[in-house]
């Protein structure tokens, strides 16, 4: 299980309350071949020195010394990572990863030397508990440990676009690697990952082998992270990676797909601004417009465009803690 060495990239900002959980969570896996690349994006808080406190030679740190934001962030990690090293492995600084995640990731790897990249299944928690889920983010594709992607089966392709929104247990076979990671903050981790099963194939680990924490996300905190579409972003990735004519059925699949997905106007009406907020509503019809004779899109619409933010707010956790949740009972990672 030593030949397959697996570079870590973790970046981090003002992540002091969570990161030595996270780091632990790796420092725990089974499979020990791997190291940590902390590339700090100049955190104002003790960040690093929580870090340092960590002894383990396996932990690389990095400094920079202007704050490049997430994406450029990212990509400065995968270009610090070890010329040696054959894995590229995602992890956020406040989620949490399984204990037997790369060991399952490595195991899906060795498969066959076309497999290129590697995605999961995971769910989101809040609070300090992570074996409370509060939503089944990206559920088991079949009852199999795995399943081999085939990207022209359109129930296999959408479930798998569906999971990559997070970048946390993403993994990728380096030498593979032929598109960095992007400045697009919502789809910088998956263009590399695109790029890479349009020539290898790609394995769904149906365990659920990390839990994603909603409390520190950009989309909550950062409103800014709106100027751009989300929506936009997706379409643009596909049309940009999926170019060639061959691709045409299934660019036009990835695009009406994610178009259908409405829920995400929710997220911008309450932590971004309005005028943002409108103007996805707009590229949602723009990119499908179906959606006009949609009851979920009338729905989702008319009850965010009437509904104050802070109630919306209110009523989102509630479902989330109170109805999601009681669907996640026996959900849980082994940590």
């Amino acid at each position: 299980m030593e030949d397959l060495k697996f570079s870590i990239l973790m970046p981090t900002y003002n992540g002091s309350k969570w990161v030595k959980q996270a780091i632990n969570s790796v420092l725990r896996q089974s499979l020990s071949n791997f190291e940590i690349i902390i590339c700090d994006d100049c955190s104002t808080d003790n960040t690093i020195d929580i870090i340092k406190d960590i002894q383990d030679n396996r932990i690389k740190i990095f400094k920079n010394d202007i704050n490049l934001g997430y994406p450029s962030n990212l990509e400065k990690a995968r270009l610090l990572s070890s010329k040696d090293s054959d894995i590229v492995y995602l992890m956020a600084q406040d989620d949490i990863l399984a204990k037997d995640a790369l060991l399952k990731t490595y195991k899906a790897f060795k498969i066959s030397e076309e497999i290129g990249v590697v995605g999961r299944a995971y769910y989101q928690f809040d609070g300090n508990d992570f074996n409370h889920g509060i939503r089944h983010s990206a559920i088991p594709m079949s009852n199999k440990p795995f399943d081999i992607i085939n990207i022209y089966d359109e129930n296999q392709i959408c479930h798998l676009m569906s999971s990559l929104g997070q970048l946390s247990g993403l993994a990728y076979r380096k030498s593979y690697i032929d598109t960095p990671f992007q400045k697009d903050v919502f789809v910088s981790h998956i263009y590399p990952f695109l790029s890479i099963i349009k020539k290898y194939k790609a394995v769904y680990l149906n365990d659920y082998i990390v839990a994603v924490r909603t409390e520190g996300s950009q989309c909550i905190h950062v409103s800014s992270i709106y100027e751009v579409s989300p929506l936009k972003s997706w379409v643009d990735m596909f049309n940009n990676i999926f170019n060639d004519k061959k691709y045409d059925n299934l660019r036009k699949l990835l695009i009406n797909d994610s178009s259908k997905k409405i829920e995400g106007i929710l997220q911008i009406k309450n932590f971004g601004k309005t005028k943002y907020y409108l103007r996805e509503i707009m590229i949602y019809v723009k990119y499908r417009p179906k959606n006009l004779l949609s009851v979920k899109f009338w729905t989702y619409t008319l009850g965010s465009l009437t509904i104050p933010k802070r109630l919306l707010i209110r009523l989102i956790s509630w479902y989330k803690n109170n109805i999601l949740a009681k669907e996640m009972l026996n959900v849980r990672i082994q940590y």
